[in-house]
């Protein structure tokens, strides 16, 4: 029974609403990835959506794995980026939690 191995690339979504950088980082990572993972508000930044990025590494012939951050979605913006997803032929996600925010005022959950 063989395995496959594959690599995996983090690229990093942009802060503005530039999207040449993660076309740099796509072209130059092409020739040995498999697989691009675009984080989802990396370090508590507003990045572009991981789903628009993930279709930009798609459009370029990669394959886009966009991660979402369950502790910054509601249950309307989960069902959005659901949406947006499908409208954008992203089919791969990383779903994660994140650790349990200790600094600042935050609604209950």
């Amino acid at each position: 029974m063989g395995s496959t191995f594959e690599i995996v690339c983090e690229i990093e979504p942009p802060t503005r609403p530039d999207i040449r950088h993660v076309r740099h980082q796509i072209g130059v990572l092409s020739p040995v990835a498999h697989a691009f993972l675009i984080p989802d508000n990396r370090i508590g930044r507003a990045t572009v959506s991981s789903i628009a990025v993930a279709h930009e590494v798609t459009a370029m012939g990669g394959r886009g794995i966009a991660c979402l951050n369950s502790r910054d979605r509601n249950l309307l913006g989960f069902q959005r980026d659901m949406l947006t997803a499908a409208a954008y032929g992203v089919h791969e996600f990383l779903f994660v939690h994140g650790d349990k925010p200790s600094a600042g005022t935050r609604s209950p959950t």
